[in-house]
């Protein structure tokens, strides 16, 4: 068990279902292994998030192995906050205005 808890902005929730619909229409198994790559790349980052390489603006990311996405985060105390699913070469640092309110 991780002693980090994550939270995830709603826009990267809605770029995850995007993605996973395009690839859905292209191979439904494809669609399964794009949201296995994300939940291993989730419990990969919570094991160790200040491990990964900043990039802009102080935040975090990680790569997918299988698909041209980064998971993109930053952490606050016990928090993993995931701004973005985003693809790696289509508009870079377009989350970098994403937050969580309390």
């Amino acid at each position: 068990m991780s002693a980090f808890d994550v939270k995830v902005h709603p826009d990267a929730i809605a770029e995850a279902n995007e993605a996973r619909r395009w690839y859905y229409d292209q191979n439904p198994s494809a669609a399964d292994k794009f949201d296995l790559e994300i939940e291993i790349a989730i419990t990969t980052l919570l094991d160790s998030p200040e491990r990964w390489p900043r990039i802009l603006g102080g935040h975090r990311r990680i790569r997918l192995r299988r698909f041209p996405f980064m998971i993109v985060y930053y952490v606050r105390g016990n928090d993993v906050f995931v701004i973005a699913i985003a693809h790696m070469h289509r508009r870079p640092g377009y989350w970098m205005d994403r937050g969580f309110h309390d």
